[in-house]
C-alpha cells in the first residue's frame, strides 16, 4: 500500500510541476517530515493526508486548469481552451 501512496504523491508532484508551475513553490508548505532514525516509518495516513493536500493546491490558489489532460477542451487547432 505504501508504494502506491508514494507513487501517487510522485505523480501529483510531477503534474503540479508540469501543469501548474506557478504553484510548485507551495509544495513546501506542508511537507512530510521523516523521523530522525535509521529506518524511518511514515504512516499511511500521513501519506494520504499529503495526497489530499497536493490535490487541494490548485483549488486553494484559485487555479482552474484541470489536473488531467483528458479533461481539457481543445479547439480545432489543438490549442487548449
Amino acid at each position: 500500500m505504501k508504494t502506491e501512496l508514494i507513487n501517487e504523491i510522485n505523480r501529483l508532484v510531477v503534474e503540479i510541476r508540469e501543469k501548474h508551475p506557478e504553484l510548485y513553490k507551495y509544495l513546501d508548505e506542508e511537507s512530510i517530515t521523516l523521523p530522525d532514525m535509521a529506518d524511518p516509518e511514515v504512516e499511511d495516513q500521513k501519506l494520504r493526508e499529503y495526497i489530499d493536500y497536493l490535490k487541494s493546491i490548485p483549488k486553494k490558489y484559485g487555479v482552474n486548469k484541470p489536473m488531467h489532460n483528458s479533461d481539457m477542451a481543445v479547439d480545432p487547432d489543438n490549442n487548449p481552451m
